[in-house]
């Protein structure tokens, strides 16, 4: 987590120095379409069917973390008092997973797992041009693949796909007229709860709820 925030860090000092645009010729209205990596980490806690449902107390907490990469495209309109509102949708592969030990009060042996694979959205944005320079607030839906599993080896696993609202933020910085790089957080709220194996767990039905994540992302963008 530390080298990709100093990675980003320094990415961010480049996106300044690079910049060739004049400010005051600096408009951002059109289409776009770009890349994107970046590092997500989340909770995940496991739980047994009264826990899932009750409010009992959570069980095993496998939370996840990981790299993403994926690409994103949206559309800008500036007005003319240089606010700047637009959409945005992106789709990521993933790789963001997490494992813990077991419990005696979860009552299976082995370890639970949680991975997420997948992870899309689709968002406005909402920012202020200053020039070359594009702060921006977003939000919007988020969907993801959750894959969840237990026991050492594995004795069931199911994979769902959940959606949940997202909202986060960033800026966006013009390399030229064409080329721009920006940088984002991204906060999931409650992906909700699936049980992931009915057969097993004391009492049956194994699940996990309190499925929400956090992403810092860097991109590059085209704009056409």
């Amino acid at each position: 987590m530390r080298k990709f925030l100093l990675a980003t860090c320094g990415t961010v000092a480049l996106m300044f120095g690079a910049s060739t645009v004049n400010a005051n010729d600096m408009d951002w209205s059109g289409g776009y379409v770009g890349g994107l990596v970046g590092y997500g980490w989340g909770n995940s806690d496991h739980c047994d069917a009264p826990g899932c449902v009750g409010g009992v107390p959570a069980f095993p907490a496998a939370d996840p973390d990981g790299f993403l990469g994926g690409i994103a495209i949206g559309y800008n309109h500036q007005f003319a008092n240089n606010v700047v509102i637009g959409v945005e949708a992106d789709a990521s592969l993933a790789g963001i997973d997490g494992s813990s030990g077991s419990t005696v009060t979860f009552g299976c042996a082995g370890v639970c797992a949680t991975e997420i694979d997948f992870l899309a959205t689709i968002r406005g944005r909402l920012g202020y041009s200053m020039g070359y320079f594009l702060p921006f607030v977003t939000g919007g839906l988020a969907i993801a693949n959750i894959d969840g599993s237990i026991g050492t080896p594995v004795l069931a696993s199911s994979s769902t796909t959940e959606t949940a609202a997202v909202v986060g933020g960033g800026v966006e910085i013009a390399i030229n007229n064409q080329w721009s790089a920006k940088i984002d957080y991204l906060h999931v709220f409650d992906l909700g709860t699936f049980v992931y194996a009915p057969a097993f767990c004391v009492p049956p039905g194994c699940g996990i709820r309190d499925n929400t994540l956090d992403v810092v992302r860097v991109g590059v963008n085209f704009h056409f």
